[in-house]
């Protein structure tokens, strides 16, 4: 019988070449310690008799997940926690919504503004939002009741490679190349600490990390959280005494954390040195808008991109283009501004087409937060990305007298892994290490397997060579081809026994700094 426990740490940058692995947790990762009060053992809990017919008729644990709560009471109503969402059976409401779902994408805060309906009438709207095909056959396989109205317009996950929708009980999502459809872990989400389930949810993790920040909540509702991206930190007092929040496309800044009367971009280009182009003449292309900065010199601003920044804030608020529009891979393009860089890529047959590039994750990494507002970081040889440990039997058997042996000793099972290097010319490829330990002894000759989300998209899998006496093994990931800015995920996982996989989920960015020209 094994419980899982999750325990975040901190990371250490050393070096500054041209790479920035990032310290991101999968929200899976990120839970503080299991409390021993309100959970127990994983993958024991059943759904409450009295939700089964109804958890059935949304489609069970292959669409819901299994549960991850006990049931119980809130108020007049009862409710349980699965991974997809939260259950609710109230006596007191009509008959209609007795049974029903909780909205806990409210929580979330990525509720976007309603856009104008498409042209095409075989496009779903509804209330606001266009749906994919996809997403509208679920929905309405679903009920409206059940699902929500939807929060967001269809947005791609350049992280998880998936498209996703949020809605206001239940969030879809599909990963790129695939026409299935899954819900997200809106359940595990939102329960947190006070949840176990019996494993890592995997491509349904949401990556919501923290919440939008007061001062910025009217700038996030009114330009869309799939212009701005999630928030991946807290709001925090900056250099300068601005009030700051980190999202994955840009940074916002705010006079004061109260009553702010603006809400800026910080300059985000210059603050990761993306060299700016020199300007050139006019091409006379009718098909891009002359953007002038030094007489009759300029850069020319793709009429896509143009009418995109119109209908965000304007070129005010990106600032003047730094680079020209260019292939950056394949059938995608980009061009930079002073606050943010803007991708234009073919392949997504007219959806989320134009897309903020996420250079958040590279800004938190070479900006870190004041060192007064964050977790005091631990120190070992190697600073480790995070640490799974599955314990067992159950702890709450504790009702054993001090002045006696219990039966079964404790058994507590860690894997953790670093990145060695957290900044790194790219060209050396990233090196994983791991450390398996037992009740806080090594294990050896145990091998862990590794799979790489490769920047083409593909899973690559290797098998980490046995580890050694002191339980530790250590892989260098062969070099990748990659593109400024492109974000690498990567799992490590460790069959501790035959029905408990153990993992641990991070990612790296590469990000290129170039030199300053002589």
């Amino acid at each position: 019988m094994m419980r899982v426990k999750l325990t975040k740490i901190i990371k250490i940058t050393t070096l500054a070449i041209v790479m920035v692995s990032l310290s991101i947790l999968f929200s899976a990762c990120q839970k503080e310690p299991v409390s021993l009060q309100t959970v127990q053992e994983p993958g024991t809990f059943q759904v409450d008799p009295v939700f089964r017919e109804f958890y059935q008729h949304l489609g069970g644990e292959d669409l819901l997940g299994p549960a991850i709560s006990l049931a119980r009471s809130e108020g007049f109503a009862t409710t349980q926690f699965v991974t997809a969402g939260k259950l609710i059976f109230d006596h007191n409401a009509p008959i209609s919504s007795r049974f029903r779902l909780a909205p806990l994408g409210l929580e979330m805060d990525v509720r976007e503004p309603p856009v104008s309906a498409p042209q095409n009438p075989e496009i779903a709207y509804i209330d606001g939002h266009t749906l994919l095909p996809e997403f509208h056959r679920l929905f309405e396989e679903l009920g409206a009741s059940a699902v929500g109205k939807p929060l967001t317009e269809p947005r791609f996950n350049l992280i998880r490679k998936r498209y996703e929708q949020y809605f206001e009980n239940l969030g879809f999502y599909r990963l790129e190349g695939s026409p299935n459809v899954y819900l997200l872990a809106y359940g595990e989400w939102i329960c947190k600490d006070k949840c176990s389930s019996r494993e890592l949810p995997g491509s349904s993790i949401i990556d919501i990390q923290s919440t939008i920040d007061p001062a910025f909540m009217d700038f996030v509702s009114k330009h869309g959280a799939d212009f701005t991206g999630f928030a991946i930190t807290d709001a925090y007092l900056a250099d300068g005494g601005l009030w700051q929040q980190i999202l994955e496309n840009m940074v916002l800044v705010a006079d004061t954390p109260l009553n702010s009367t603006q809400v800026a971009l910080s300059p985000l280009s210059a603050k990761l040195s993306i060299m700016v182009e020199t300007p050139l003449q006019r091409s006379g292309a009718p098909d891009r808008y002359f953007y002038a900065v030094d007489g009759d010199k300029g850069y020319e601003i793709p009429l896509h991109f143009w009418e995109y920044i119109d209908d965000h804030g304007g070129i005010q608020l990106f600032g003047a283009p730094i680079t020209h529009y260019s292939l950056l891979k394949d059938n995608i393009y980009h061009q930079c501004f002073a606050n943010l860089c803007l991708m234009y890529d073919a392949t997504t047959r007219g959806l989320a087409y134009i897309r903020p590039e996420p250079l958040g994750y590279a800004y938190r990494e070479l900006y870190p937060q004041p060192a007064a507002q964050q977790i005091p970081a631990i120190t070992p040889t190697l600073a480790p990305t995070d640490i799974v440990t599955a314990i067992g039997p159950d702890p709450l058997n504790t009702a054993v007298p001090e002045t006696v042996e219990p039966a079964s000793p404790m058994r507590e099972i860690s894997l953790r892994v670093w990145q060695r290097y957290l900044v790194m010319d790219q060209t050396q490829g990233q090196e994983i290490d791991i450390w398996v330990l037992e009740n806080e002894q090594p294990v050896a000759n145990k091998v862990v397997e590794l799979t790489v989300i490769t920047p083409d998209g593909k899973p690559q899998v290797f098998q980490m060579p046995p580890t050694d006496p002191r339980g530790q093994s250590r892989l260098l990931l062969p070099q990748m081809e990659a593109l400024n800015g492109t974000i690498v995920p990567f799992k490590a996982c460790y069959q501790a026994e035959t029905d408990l996989k153990v993992c641990v989920a991070d990612l790296f960015v590469i990000w290129d700094i170039p030199s300053s020209p002589e």
